[in-house]
């Protein structure tokens, strides 16, 4: 991480903050982050006496957002206080975001071309067979599988074939996305991505209906 430039551990740190404000059991995160002076003992304190999980979530965010308002200097300190063998083994989520933080940092050439919170490329277009007269290598893409998806804010494109398979199946800025990821990454709490995310104004409970569509279970974002 200190070969990493302060703002792209800034920027990856902006774009997770969701992603750490859902896990599960966050007690042992937040001690690490009073133990490191980011929060103060009397917000620590109150978080913890918290019973309400959609509270403290909020509240955690809460807290998420003030460090990168308020102690963005820190930011390097308090990757490295989370990144603790010990606790990432706590949190799915903390692993995989050093795996992912750690690939970035491998990658040649200047950061910036690289946004950090990426997943590892993928193939993102569905091309039919080339046809008689067209252009050598050139293929046309397909719509046959692809339509379009909202949640919140976000706009991506989803390709049922995946979702089918219980995939990674919503394209949104060229990475793909589970449908609880596409509506987490939304900043969606309803957990309830069936009707949380849209295509051409109708529900997706209501497009999985009409394409007589059936995906296994997704597993939630820890």
């Amino acid at each position: 991480m200190d070969l990493l430039e302060t703002e792209d551990l800034l920027r990856y740190f902006r774009r997770n903050k969701t992603l750490m404000s859902y896990m599960d059991n966050p007690q042992i995160f937040l001690r690490q982050l009073r133990d490191h002076d980011l929060i103060p003992e009397d917000r620590y304190q109150m978080v913890n006496r918290m019973k309400s999980k959609e509270k403290i979530k909020d509240e955690i965010y809460d807290i998420l957002d003030k460090i990168e308002r308020e102690k963005s200097d820190c930011i390097l300190d308090f990757w490295k206080c989370i990144f603790i063998k010990d606790i990432m083994k706590l949190y799915p989520t903390l692993q995989e975001l050093y795996n992912n933080l750690l690939k970035e940092q491998e990658q040649p050439g200047p950061s910036s071309q690289t946004p950090v919170h990426k997943k590892k490329s993928k193939k993102t277009t569905f091309s039919a067979p080339s046809k008689k007269g067209e252009r050598a290598g050139v293929r046309p893409k397909t719509k046959k599988f692809e339509v379009p998806v909202t949640c919140g804010k976000l706009t991506g494109t989803l390709n049922k074939d995946k979702l089918t398979k219980g995939e990674e199946c919503i394209l949104y800025d060229k990475q793909w996305f589970t449908p609880p990821e596409f509506e987490l990454w939304a900043g969606i709490k309803s957990k309830n991505w069936r009707k949380s995310i849209r295509s051409n104004g109708k529900t997706l409970k209501e497009c999985l209906k009409k394409w007589k569509t059936y995906p296994p279970r997704f597993k939630g974002v820890a």
